[in-house]
């Protein structure tokens, strides 16, 4: 129950000090001029800046209207994403739309201008508002905020005011800037977006295959070969990366859908999570499925089949998705040690050349072959050989073969091994040290791949067979 008064005097003569008196009580005391500067000469000082603080609110809906731009964003209570529901069902820019109301939170008031409660608000421009932010818990507005025009004096604020508070301020409009956005801003940027794991990626390209994750191993089925995990990875990241450069028709009916190539989509992405038990036996359910139809200029239509939009995406991002199964396979071809290996045979032009190893580091010419040789450098190239892996894979099967450039006759070096067993590696007449293709025999059939650049210079500069004399 104790109150004190404060009468402030004075400054001293120097100025840096000032003079006070408590009512009521003798004595006149001297303190540092500073104190004055937590004294507020008007009411208005003593008011709290802040526009408004969300941290006390509780709210789940946005509702936005920019002039003649309106949209509304409602949070899900479970895993507190935005979406947009007006003017239409889309998934929401989530960092925008936080970040926006961070910058909102921000907002401080500048000068208190009017606190009539029935102010001119055509004056301020508040009458329609230039920008109105309102926020709600479920049907009910928790605050509604308006913006107005610039005063005449300074552009780089404008008039505000909170519906719930007789006072009308000006606040900086640089801080506004996320709201004035366009409606399509606040739309989710990215095609392809999700929450839970994903096991299974169905692929329906050049050809239809599937991805299957078992204990932390990637499989092509039904092909049934071993998938390379950084190119799974790639590709989940290529899909995530898919970033929408045009919201092309916001509501495509099944007739609309061939002008874009989606009525039968050249290709098709449909990312599953892991297997949960249904009446019909083990499924894996769909997360999101991707289709992709034709591109116009460097674009490529594309829609989700959860959704009623078509999108266009980049050509160049498009191109990072796999078209074909072969694409997908383990890019490590074998995995030997040179102390296996017995001999290196070369053919090259019709001409053989066969070298020997008799130990570390230590090879020779066998008989029949010319020329001389740089032991350190065929080690070097045939324990690289040993661990040889594709740059990228190509194609697979017979037929691919002749279109790549191979026959018969294509150069071909083979390793040997102690065991009797044999490797061979082939080059095509279209190998160039700029893009050099090879093929290699796997499961019994041809796979063409992009051969190391820098190994097929060591092949060439090391295990070349020189010209008859």
């Amino acid at each position: 129950g104790y109150t004190t008064r404060l009468r402030v005097g004075a400054k001293t003569a120097p100025g840096d000090q000032v003079f006070l008196q408590v009512v009521g009580a003798e004595g006149v005391y001297v303190v540092d001029a500073d104190f004055l500067n937590y004294l507020p000469r008007t009411a208005d000082g003593w008011r709290d800046t802040a526009l408004i603080n969300l941290d006390s609110l509780a709210f789940d809906r946005l509702a936005v209207t920019n002039g003649t731009k309106i949209f509304e964003l409602r949070r899900d209570s479970t895993n507190k994403l935005w979406r947009m529901v007006y003017p239409l069902q889309a998934r929401a820019n989530n960092p925008k739309a936080e970040q926006s109301l961070q910058t909102l939170q921000g907002v401080r008031v500048r000068q208190f201008v009017s606190g009539d409660p029935k102010p001119d608000l055509e004056t301020f421009g508040l009458q329609p508002p230039e920008l109105e932010v309102a926020l709600g818990q479920g049907s009910n507005t928790v605050a509604r905020l308006q913006f107005g025009k610039s005063p005449t004096n300074d552009t780089r604020l404008v008039y505000a005011r909170r519906l719930d508070l007789n006072a009308i301020v000006t606040v900086r409009k640089d801080l506004l800037a996320p709201w004035y956005a366009q409606v399509n801003d606040f739309r989710d940027p990215f095609l392809v977006t999700w929450t839970v794991p994903v096991a299974v990626i169905d692929v329906h390209g050049q050809d239809n295959f599937s991805l299957q994750q078992t204990n932390d191993e990637w499989r092509v089925l039904p092909q049934d070969f071993p998938a390379d995990a950084g190119l799974v990875r790639d590709l989940v990241s290529a899909l995530r990366g898919l970033q929408i450069v045009e919201f092309t028709k916001d509501v495509a009916i099944a007739p609309e859908l061939p002008a874009y190539g989606l009525a039968t989509p050249a290709r098709q992405y449909i990312l599953r999570s892991a297997a949960t038990n249904s009446p019909t036996g083990p499924t894996n359910p769909v997360v999101v499925e991707v289709d992709f139809g034709t591109n116009q200029a460097d674009k490529v239509f594309a829609r989700r089949t959860d959704e009623s939009c078509v999108y266009a995406v980049k050509l160049a991002d498009f191109q990072r998705l796999p078209l074909a199964s072969c694409e997908m396979r383990e890019r490590r071809i074998w995995n030997l040690s040179t102390n296996d290996v017995a001999s290196v045979t070369i053919r090259q032009q019709g001409r053989v050349r066969q070298i020997t190893r008799n130990g570390p580091h230590d090879w020779s010419l066998a008989p029949g072959s010319l020329g001389i040789i740089n032991v350190l450098a065929v080690e070097e190239t045939v324990r690289s050989l040993c661990q040889l892996a594709a740059v990228g894979w190509i194609a697979r099967g017979d037929q691919d073969r002749a279109r790549y450039g191979f026959k018969d006759s294509s150069d071909r070096v083979t390793l040997e091994l102690k065991d009797g067993k044999k490797v061979s590696v082939d080059f095509s007449s279209r190998a160039s040290l700029e893009v050099p293709i090879a093929a290699v025999t796997l499961d019994g059939q041809p796979w063409i791949f992009l051969f190391p650049t820098w190994l097929y210079d060591y092949v060439q500069r090391f295990l070349s067979v020189p010209p008859s004399p």
